[in-house]
């Protein structure tokens, strides 16, 4: 089983992940990805840092599958995790997650929403990113919320839609979400 942890940047997708993964004992699905690595991320541990040249040579080979672009940069996952039949948990841009469901089997996906945009804006900002960078993400959190706010089927995309508070109350109920699926199958 895969679950996917879909929000705009700052709901706290990463932070629930590694919380879902203590406590549930799930491998972490990590992404490919061409951008560069930031300070402090460890290749094989956050993300997979590769070449764009090896990027495209793993998509025609069809190594890497559910391909997409973010804000410039090319990410895609191992099709060989995607048909793993380890439990395993990753986050996901919104936008991918019907392709990721035709790749990958059994999966539960969550799309969390912020109780609050200036919550996520702020959290974003701790990153402490290039400025331009920051804008743009900043850009893609309102885009990402007003398409969400006026169109409803893309939450009818996903299995749970939490509003994330940024308590331990939030964590909780997931993973009470998580161990009553994990257990059925």
């Amino acid at each position: 089983m895969i679950i996917t942890l879909s929000g705009v940047t700052g709901v706290g997708k990463s932070y629930l992940k590694g919380k879902i993964i203590e406590k549930l004992g799930l491998k972490n699905l990590i992404v490919v990805t061409t951008r560069p690595k930031r300070s402090g991320e460890i290749d094989g541990k956050d993300k997979y840092f590769i070449t764009i040249d090896e990027y495209n040579r793993m998509k025609q080979t069809k190594e890497i599958s559910v391909t997409f672009n973010f804000l410039g940069e090319n990410y895609a996952y191992y099709t060989k995790d995607l048909i793993s039949t380890v439990n395993s948990i990753t986050e996901l841009h919104y936008t991918t997650i019907n392709l990721f469901k035709v790749a990958a089997k059994d999966v539960i996906s969550i799309y969390l929403l912020p109780i609050d945009i200036e919550i996520a804006i702020d959290q974003l900002r701790k990153r402490n990113l290039p400025k331009e960078t920051e804008q743009k993400r900043i850009l893609e959190i309102k885009d990402q919320l007003e398409k969400v706010k006026t169109n409803p089927n893309i939450i009818e995309q996903f299995d749970y839609v939490i509003e994330n508070d940024y308590s331990d109350r939030v964590v909780d109920k997931i993973v009470d979400i998580l161990q009553n699926k994990i257990k059925s199958t």
